[in-house]
């Protein structure tokens, strides 16, 4: 996610289990590269997104707030940090990740709907979150312009499925 502004979050999902990293530009923490205690417990199975150039500048990770769970874990797990002083949401993870926490596709709507300036049906966006197959219909509530074909191949790589085609019927 990279909101334009200058926050950014990626979450990688792989064998070994899951990798959140996030900066939120304005956080007190984005002011030292990386905080004291971010990163210093991260396993190292985790280490080529700790030190992975696409998430960094100058060999630094860019990051006010890092999570991580391994497979066999039965927890999320963050380093050691001494949160500076003063501040309701000092590494910006309240800020960052408040769309996915939702869950209801609440949060969501108000953000595309603030981001583009138009309406969206919350049936649907709740549609996309409960992960219902994409169809022609699902489809036009939220926009209009596009077909299933249109986002066949933007599906396949996310692995959102789409409903079937039936024959002589576009979607």
């Amino acid at each position: 996610m990279r909101n334009g502004s200058g926050d950014e979050y990626d979450i990688v999902f792989d064998d070994t289990g899951v990798f959140i990293r996030g900066l939120a530009h304005e956080s007190p923490m984005a002011d030292t590269e990386p905080w004291p205690g971010l990163t210093e417990s991260v396993p190292h199975v985790f280490d080529e997104y700790v030190y992975n150039s696409v998430f960094s500048y100058e060999d630094d990770l860019q990051a006010t707030v890092v999570i991580w769970r391994q497979t066999d874990d039965d927890h999320w797990s963050c380093g050691d940090i001494q949160f500076p002083e003063g501040h309701q949401d000092p590494d910006g993870s309240a800020h960052l990740f408040s769309i996915v926490l939702d869950g209801t596709g609440s949060a969501y709507k108000r953000h595309a709907e603030d981001q583009h300036g138009i309406h969206f049906d919350l049936g649907a966006v709740r549609k996309l979150f409960a992960f219902t197959p994409l169809t022609g219909d699902l489809l036009h509530q939220l926009n209009p312009s596009l077909s299933t074909t249109d986002l066949t191949e933007d599906a396949a790589v996310v692995g959102y499925p789409l409903a079937e085609q039936r024959p002589g019927r576009p979607d």
